[in-house]
């Protein structure tokens, strides 16, 4: 039997042989050409396409491709000139482009496999489902606009908007001295009417309060002077009167009278602009939407309506309209706090206007008054002093209800209509909830010649200035 010995290798048993076995005799070396051929096995071309075919399941390939470069593959093997002769028509961009077709036709049918098989999925679910209705996603090319313009919106009612700078005195207190002191301040406010003689403008009490000189400043710039008509200090409305005498011919063509609005219809989330003297640097708008109704404020009466529409110091006074161009608020408060952002509040127009019209036509009710000058007893000042908490009466106006119950200057009040005060705020908090002609008990101490402090009762008949 003829074995099979691979010349390059050396032999276990030949001399070449380098480790330590001993040497032995070589065997007799087989002509090359008398030696068997040892052949490789090769795959038929039937288990060379199955594999192909497996392949092409299994990844997903696209037949065409496979069968193309396969028989690319097989030609060139076989005689490049039949190659040539073959695809002599076609040149190696075609042949890509074909194969880039090919290969996107078989990604659109596996789409549309999984887009059926999923369409049988829905339909092996219950009939309940049947009866949801999906909201559809709106294309990303849509667009949703407002049913308003707010610069037509600003143009039609800057007119009746009219800015507002007021000068007064301030008056501080040091124990029992008092020092005054200039101040100014800037607000906004509404042209809600106007007769032969005057024009009518409501804005905040707070605005004008403690005012020894209003200004109105209109939008084509003029500036004429106002007085107080009256005012409710609860609500924080008040009305000023600005005479026509004093405007120019221009300026009364120029302005016209605010459109106003139902508040009792609003609706959350209706849009909000408002407009006012923002820090006193003139008219400016701002937008925004209505948060909430019937908002309560802390330290303020009443109920507000809440927004989102920038409401800054100088915008007291000014409007919160509605997308129709009417006044639905007077834009008093906004809520400030490093927390807080986006939270401002406007008196309804409803309730301001019964309150306006009140003051236009002269029936709105007097607000009684006791005509004192005071300062406030704490409970520091009291024990070193030995006087009682109180409030230390400096002056009484001549002619005033106080005057009129005896009260003299020197007495303290402890006691008003049976509530305890300590603050000049808590006495006019107290007397503003009496009306006029109401008849209230007051308790001071008194001292006499030796300094020391007399408890007495006194009966106070309320009345209007």
């Amino acid at each position: 039997m003829l074995e099979y010995h691979d010349p390059m290798k050396p032999d276990e048993n030949s001399g070449m042989n380098t480790g330590t076995q001993p040497q032995q005799q070589m065997r007799p070396q087989t002509p090359p050409e008398q030696r068997p051929v040892k052949k490789e096995k090769k795959d038929s071309f039937g288990k060379k396409l199955g594999r192909t075919v497996i392949l092409a399941l299994v990844f997903g390939l696209v037949a065409g491709i496979v069968f193309l470069g396969v028989g690319l593959g097989g030609a060139k093997l076989r005689n490049r000139n039949d190659v040539e002769k073959e695809y002599s028509d076609k040149d190696y961009e075609e042949l890509r482009e074909e194969l880039e077709n090919l290969k996107e036709e078989q990604q659109q049918t596996s789409a549309k496999v999984e887009t059926e098989e999923n369409e049988d999925d829905k339909d092996d679910t219950s009939d309940d489902s049947q009866d949801i209705d999906v909201q559809q996603v709106s294309s990303s090319a849509a667009t949703t606009t407002l049913d308003y313009d707010v610069a037509d919106i600003v143009e039609k009612t800057q007119p009746s908007i009219v800015s507002i700078t007021t000068t007064g005195t301030t008056q501080y207190q040091y124990f029992f001295q008092t020092y005054e002191q200039p101040t100014s301040g800037a607000g906004s406010g509404i042209i809600i009417g106007q007769d032969d003689d005057v024009l009518y403008v409501a804005t905040n009490y707070h605005v004008i309060k403690d005012s020894d000189e209003i200004k109105v400043g209109f939008n084509d710039g003029e500036v004429v002077n106002a007085e107080v008509k009256g005012y409710d200090e609860d609500e924080d409305v008040a009305v000023v009167t600005v005479p026509k005498s004093d405007m120019k011919d221009s300026t009364k063509d120029a302005v016209t009278v605010a459109s106003i609005g139902d508040s009792t219809a609003l609706q959350v989330g209706e849009p909000a602009i408002a407009i006012g003297n923002a820090l006193g640097y003139g008219q400016s708008v701002t937008v925004g939407y209505i948060s909430a109704l019937n908002r309560t404020v802390e330290g303020s009466d009443g109920t507000f309506i809440q927004t989102d529409a920038a409401i800054n110091p100088g915008n007291s006074g000014g409007a919160l309209i509605n997308s129709k161009g009417e006044v639905i608020g007077i834009n008093s408060v906004k809520y400030v706090d490093s927390t807080v952002e986006g939270m401002g509040f406007s008196i309804p127009i409803n309730e301001a206007m019964s309150i306006i019209n009140d003051v236009i036509s002269g029936v709105q009710k007097a607000e009684p008054y006791l005509g004192v000058t005071g300062a406030a007893i704490d409970r520091q000042y009291a024990q070193v002093y030995g006087f009682p908490m109180g409030i230390y009466v400096k002056e009484i106006e001549s002619g005033s209800p106080a005057e009129n119950a005896d009260l003299h200057a020197g007495d303290i009040i402890v006691e008003f209509d049976g509530q305890e005060v300590y603050t000049n705020d808590a006495l006019e908090s107290l007397i503003k909830k009496c009306d006029d002609g109401d008849n209230v008990e007051m308790v001071v101490y008194r001292a006499d010649e030796t300094g020391n402090y007399e408890k007495m009762t006194l009966n106070v008949t309320l009345s209007a200035k």
